[in-house]
């Protein structure tokens, strides 16, 4: 990759097809099982099974790095909010601040737009911690998950989103630079 082609440049989407059912599985089963046997176990068999029932490639937007596949997004903008409904990234993509940027890219268009980003998260998922560190709190829990938004006062985000693409596009040309990506 081009070291100057930002992280935030080399981030794409493209619509999900049938022909994607089986990286998506495979994707959900990497980020997620651990988390899923943590709190009912994991049968693959069903496991499986209740993914391909509830696959919907309308919903779900490939993420992709550097032409690659190599995660999922599904959301939805309702009235109020922005439904960060889910986010998986590869293990060999994570730690490299790829989902920081997507969802500070969530977030932002929902301040523009003047709606706070709402989610919720397995509580045994460290991934609590990334989203407490973008702003997010927890508003409920339930036994199983914590329900988390942005502030209802995005303005100081949307203000400091050109400070970010600045930290961001640094980040990415040390990682470049560093033979990381």
């Amino acid at each position: 990759m081009d070291p100057k082609v930002t992280l935030l440049q080399a981030i794409d989407y493209r619509p999900a097809a049938e022909k994607d059912l089986d990286f998506l599985y495979s994707l959900h089963v990497a980020t997620m099982k651990e988390y899923v046997e943590n709190v009912w176990g994991w049968d693959d068999a069903y496991q499986e099974a209740l993914f391909r029932k509830n696959y919907a490639a309308a919903d779900i937007q490939i993420v992709t790095y550097d032409g690659r596949d190599i995660g999922m997004l599904s959301m939805e903008e309702r009235n109020e909010d922005v439904f960060l409904r889910t986010i998986e990234i590869h293990p060999n993509f994570q730690g490299k601040g790829i989902g920081t940027a997507i969802i500070n890219s969530i977030i932002a268009n929902g301040a523009q737009k003047n709606k706070v980003v709402f989610l919720q998260v397995l509580k045994a998922n460290p991934a609590r911690q990334l989203y407490e560190n973008l702003g997010f709190s927890v508003i409920e829990e339930t036994k199983t998950h914590y329900k988390m938004r942005t502030s209802s006062s995005n303005k100081e985000f949307s203000m400091s989103q050109t400070n970010l693409d600045r930290r961001l596009t640094s980040l990415a040309d040390g990682l470049l630079d560093a033979g990381c990506i």
